[in-house]
């Protein structure tokens, strides 16, 4: 692990046109019109956190002042901290951890809090010292990891490639776990407040629930065939998901019904590889949601309207975001970017 110094170079731009290249992802179109006006929530704050080839995929809460953002620039992995809402960040590198998610769960018996991160090199990843040094739970699972969720119980679910989902458990500090197969799709999200219920969403709209923490799966009807890659809870039975070219729906009453939400207005993008979590409930009505386009939408009527906050990266791809409240969060773009909402000021300085 080591502290990256931030610097640009004029290979940058090519190494990311490499990585580009392989993941297929297409160019974006941004929406013709904000869905209703802007709304001032607060101010998006640009940090140049990372190198302009890195992908930044998971953002975490732990508390108001404490966040983490996690992703990976080719096969090296950065974490992003603050501990003062946003005032100072930390960035650290990892030579061998390349973060694709992260979830965080705090033990009152022990009263370690653990932050678990999914790793596109086929392991699990703990830290629980914020960060600062991670242990892989297990390697070599056989396929890249692309989500992570943490139940109120302590089960942490991870899903990746071919229907691999990995299940851990708070006993031991996440480090073992139990290997679980879910047919054979690419899974991109699992979502889980209670550590029973859970629910995975995939490529091609797959969609499947578990009622017993994962012993048992049950495919579910998919209102989609577009690929799902983000699915985030705001309750033990109501979640919001998140897709290619704009796929945006409300499930209510666990997978048993569905309502489409109408976001974005123009066309967005496919993309085959990378897996963007840009979607983050805060509670049933307050919902975050970033484009492909760079734009940042939210809602506080639980997608009835959306409101357009800003578009922090400048037509970048948001490929992660996560708000803590209307006017604290935190989103990362396609290129080493993170943008920090903060309160706006009571009044223009003098």
């Amino acid at each position: 692990m080591a502290i990256e110094q931030l610097s640009r170079s004029p290979i940058t731009r090519s190494l990311h046109a490499v990585e580009e290249e392989m993941m297929l992802v297409q160019d974006v179109a941004q929406p013709t019109s904000a869905p209703t006006s802007y709304v001032a929530y607060g101010e998006w704050q640009k940090d140049d956190h990372a190198p302009e080839d890195t992908i930044f995929l998971g953002v975490v809460w732990e508390n108001d002042y404490k966040v983490m953002m996690v992703g990976r620039r080719l096969t090296i992995g950065y974490t992003v901290t603050s501990n003062d809402s946003g005032v100072s960040w930390r960035v650290d590198t990892f030579s061998s951890n390349v973060f694709s998610d992260v979830a965080m769960y705090y033990d009152s018996s022990s009263t370690k809090t653990y932050f678990v991160a999914s790793s596109i090199t086929s392991s699990v990843l703990v830290s629980s010292d914020f960060g600062v040094s991670w242990n892989a739970s297990t390697t070599n699972l056989g396929a890249a990891m692309n989500g992570v969720t943490v139940g109120s119980n302590g089960v942490a679910f991870a899903v990746g490639n071919v229907g691999y989902v990995y299940r851990l458990t708070t006993t031991d500090g996440f480090m073992t776990g139990e290997e679980l197969r879910v047919g054979t799709t690419t899974l991109r999200d699992a979502c889980t407040v209670n550590g029973v219920d859970v629910y995975v969403v995939g490529d091609s709209g797959t969609m499947y629930y578990s009622a017993n923490s994962g012993t048992d799966w049950s495919s579910v009807t998919s209102p989609t065939s577009q690929s799902l890659y983000d699915i985030q809870a705001a309750s033990a039975s109501i979640m919001y998901v998140y897709g290619a070219n704009n796929v945006v729906f409300k499930t209510t009453n666990g997978f048993s019904s569905t309502t489409t939400l109408t976001v974005f207005t123009a066309n967005s993008t496919t993309i085959t590889s990378l897996t963007p979590h840009a979607l983050s409930v805060v509670n049933s009505a307050l919902v975050f949601i970033g484009s492909f386009g760079g734009s940042i939408y939210v809602t506080k009527n639980g997608g009835k309207t959306w409101d357009f906050t800003g578009e922090p990266s400048r037509g970048q791809p948001i490929t992660c975001l996560g708000a803590y409240q209307s006017n604290l969060a935190l989103a990362g773009d396609y290129y080493g970017n993170g943008f920090f909402l903060h309160p706006a000021p009571t009044q223009s300085p003098t």
